[in-house]
Formats: C-alpha cells, structure tokens, sequence
C-alpha cells in the first residue's frame, strides 16, 4: 500500500471520526437525557417524554406558576361587592353577575334573546338575561366615553377577534378610576383542553395588524380541536362556523397568559392597574382579575 493512499485513508478515517462526533453531540443537544449524568439520566428516565417535551414547549405547558391566590371562596361574590354605581356586563346570559343594592347594570349582547336561542340551540333551555343595548363587545359602537363605574366581562375576552382592541374600548367606556372585572375560561377545565395558548405575539399582532385569514386559522383550529373534525372535514366544519358567524373560543389562557396581556396592555395602550388577580378556586373552570381604569 502506498504512503499516499494510507494518508488518504487516516484522512478519511479521521473524517469519519468528527462527523460521528458531530452527531452524537447533536443528539445529546436534542436529547438531554442522553448528556446528563448517571443520575440524572435516571430521574428523567422515570419522566413521560411527552412531559419533558412539553416543559420545552411554553404555549403547550398547563403549570399554573402566576396566581395570586387559589382557594375555596365564592369569587363572584366577593368581587362584585367591590363594584359600585352604574356598570355595563357583556353577554350575561343565563349567568349574570351577583348584584346588591349598591350597583345598577346594562346588559350588552350582540343579539336579543330570542336570536339567541335560534343562533345557539343549546342554550334553548337555559334561563337568559334580555339585554337593554343591543351592539358590538369588541367596538362599544354608540357607548359613550366614561360612562360607566365598572365593566364586567365573563367569559367574552376569549371570544374577541381582538383582545387588545376590546380592552382598549372597555377602557374608554369606563371612567377614570372606575373598575374592570375581568373572569375568563381556564383552557384546562374546558372543551378548549386540547387547543395550544395564544402567545402574547399573536395578540399584538391582532392587534396591530388585523387579519381575517388568520381569524380563520382560530376557526379550523377550533374544528380540529373542539369539534374533532379531520382533513377536508375540519374545513368544511370551519366554513360553516364562518357562515354562520358562530361565537367561538378564538383564543385560549392559562391565568399567566392573561396577566402577561395586561402587562403589555397597559404598559403600551392605557394605563390599567391590577388590584387583585389572577386568582381561581379549586376546581372551577374560571379565574378572575379586578383592574382599576387609569
């Protein structure tokens, strides 16, 4: 064998060499079970893959880290004995807020009851509140400026198209110092269970530049997820939400979710002060902020 053709094997051997290395610490990169010591490649052995790759995924986690409280206490009540004078609730239904004698409420919707009932045949048997203003959640078209004490809004933030947007009008109907209670569907405990949480960026992006295309992504997600539709049949399914303009989840939280919205809301649209929130109880499917109106 001559000396050139062993220098061109060493060379290729040597080759070899570094890309297998390169390989197996590409592997230990994406697999940090692999590159971890003995033990603790041992206590992640004991945990579901799923687990660990859904702590490398943000929007897929459902840890709860952010709340302020979480106990066995009637929320509802508690909070609107904070609420005084004259206030607007969005889309009571057949669950309107815990009144006493110290408030008075409008009730907003963007439909009367008895297209409710046509629009939403299950809620056919439920006891539902007629609202007095019948108008736009998202624009508060023909509300005035600052002419409530408080605004309630359960379960409707996830509704919006436009999150910011709404809360930037929810806000300029509300007078200065005046209150904002906010209760919202914890995705975990509802039909929404299987759909990933909207990021922050997304929301900005609504809101910055509003888009009907992606609007429809949130309705064939919503098929996929909700309505477990697959392929052709998942957009058949969100044509027809589209059509029909059906109310779905276009957005879905964990409490920290929410109160990373608020941040951002007020640090870059109006300034809004958090009072108490996020809080929950056990076993509920809500968690609820109380905002003071800058």
């Amino acid at each position: 064998m001559s000396a050139e053709l062993r220098t061109g094997m060493k060379q290729s051997v040597k080759h070899l060499y570094l890309a297998a290395k390169a390989l197996v610490q590409a592997d230990t990169e994406l697999n940090p079970i692999e590159s971890a010591d003995a033990a603790e490649a041992e206590r992640l052995s004991k945990i579901p893959q799923a687990q660990i790759l859904q702590a490398q995924i943000p929007q897929a986690g459902v840890v709860e880290t952010n709340l302020q409280a979480y106990e066995a206490r009637d929320w509802r009540t508690y909070f609107a004995s904070k609420l005084q004078g004259k206030g607007l609730e969005i889309g009571p239904l057949h669950r309107p807020m815990v009144r006493h004698d110290g408030m008075e409420i409008d009730y907003i919707d963007r439909c009367s009851v008895a297209e409710l009932r046509e629009h939403y045949p299950e809620l056919n048997k439920l006891p539902l509140v007629e609202p007095n203003i019948i108008g736009d959640a998202e624009t508060m078209e023909g509300i005035q400026n600052d002419a409530y004490d408080f605004l309630i809004s359960a379960h409707v933030i996830e509704h919006m198209k436009n999150p910011l947007s709404s809360l930037e009008q929810w806000c300029r109907v509300v007078k200065p110092g005046g209150m904002l209670y906010l209760i919202v569907p914890d995705k975990r405990a509802t039909f929404d269970k299987k759909r990933v949480r909207t990021t922050l960026a997304h929301m900005v992006l609504d809101y910055k530049r509003p888009s009907d295309q992606r609007d429809y992504e949130h309705y064939l997600d919503y098929a996929v997820h909700v309505h477990d539709q697959e392929g052709q049949d998942a957009v058949v399914e969100a044509d027809r939400l589209v059509e029909t303009d059906y109310s779905i989840h276009f957005h879905v939280f964990l409490p920290s979710d929410v109160l990373q919205l608020l941040r951002w809301f007020s640090e870059n649209i109006h300034p809004i002060e958090i009072q108490e929130g996020p809080v929950m109880a056990p076993g509920s499917d809500e968690f609820h902020f109380v905002l003071k109106v800058g």
